[in-house]
């Protein structure tokens, strides 16, 4: 099942286990239960369902509002650097077809599940899937519990780069450093070793965002919140809109983005959507050969 929610001071511990849980040793070595009449997969599962487990593994499930208070709360406060993850459909596609991207996501201090696709796929899974913890409206408010802190905030372009530097600066957070996402890693962990930001907002979509969170926190020698944000910086910039409060009510954003950007979010969410469904089917009976 997956991580029920929990304090962060012993979320370290459950990422060391689902780092060892992924490693390829330990998914050869588990035994594999044969098929019978209450276990007969359709098809020989592949090694990505069985590496997807540990990352499911790690996500942290917040099962009511009152949880969510208490998570942005210890976040606030990090005691060593730390990531912070979402997953969603469009994650579990990239981590299935590149194992880098799975242990990046296993090797998240917070692994958050983040739409209504990982809710099914979970329930599907016979897993908890709690609230819905998405980036775009828990990063803002993160982010306005920590007036004063120092932020390096890294992703898309000017001008939207700067109207998001703004709006974050009018959280709370002091903006020490910014740059657009399109640089080689090295610069960033220059402007990090310069300025030593007590945040990190990373907004370079996946899978390069996930990639980089792990180079800095392993460059990184005090404490520090590093935070995957996707196309968060896009919204505080107002490259694009958010969906009215009605549709977000429905959960039905994904198709006002749909609308939206049809020529760059069709492949993610309609031919993503169709490999995401089997790739859940193959995640299940990779569970049922498990045992």
């Amino acid at each position: 099942m997956a991580t029920p929610y929990r304090p962060v001071q012993s979320m370290q511990q459950n990422r060391a286990l689902a780092v060892r849980a992924w490693s390829p040793a330990q998914t050869a070595s588990r035994p594999r239960r044969p098929a019978s009449a209450g276990n007969r997969p359709s098809a020989i599962v592949d090694e990505a369902a069985t590496e997807m487990q540990p990352v499911l593994d790690a996500l942290f499930v917040v099962n009511n509002e009152a949880e969510r208070t208490h998570l942005l709360d210890e976040l606030s406060k990090p005691d060593r650097p730390r990531i912070v993850s979402f997953l969603n459909q469009h994650g579990f596609n990239l981590a299935y077809t590149d194992r880098q991207m799975r242990r990046a996501f296993a090797e998240s201090d917070v692994l958050l599940r983040d739409g209504v696709g990982l809710e099914l796929a979970l329930k599907a899974l016979q897993r908890s899937s709690g609230v819905n913890c998405n980036g775009t409206d828990l990063i803002p408010e993160l982010l306005g519990t920590m007036p004063g802190r120092s932020i390096a905030v890294f992703g898309t372009r000017d001008p939207w780069l700067g109207k998001a530097a703004d709006a974050i600066a009018a959280m709370g957070p002091r903006v020490v450093t910014s740059h657009d996402g399109f640089a080689d890693d090295a610069l960033y962990l220059e402007r990090v070793r310069t300025h030593r930001p007590e945040i990190i907002l990373l907004g370079m979509g996946m899978p390069r965002q996930e990639l980089l969170a792990v180079k800095l926190r392993r460059a990184i020698d005090y404490p520090c919140l590093i935070i995957n944000g996707g196309a968060i910086l896009d919204f505080l910039g107002q490259r694009f809109p958010r969906a009215p409060l009605v549709v977000q009510r429905m959960r039905m954003e994904w198709l006002f983005r749909l609308v939206g950007e049809p020529k760059r979010l069709f492949g993610r969410y309609i031919v993503g959507g169709v490999s995401f469904a089997l790739r859940i089917v193959r995640t299940r009976q990779a569970m049922l050969q498990a045992g």
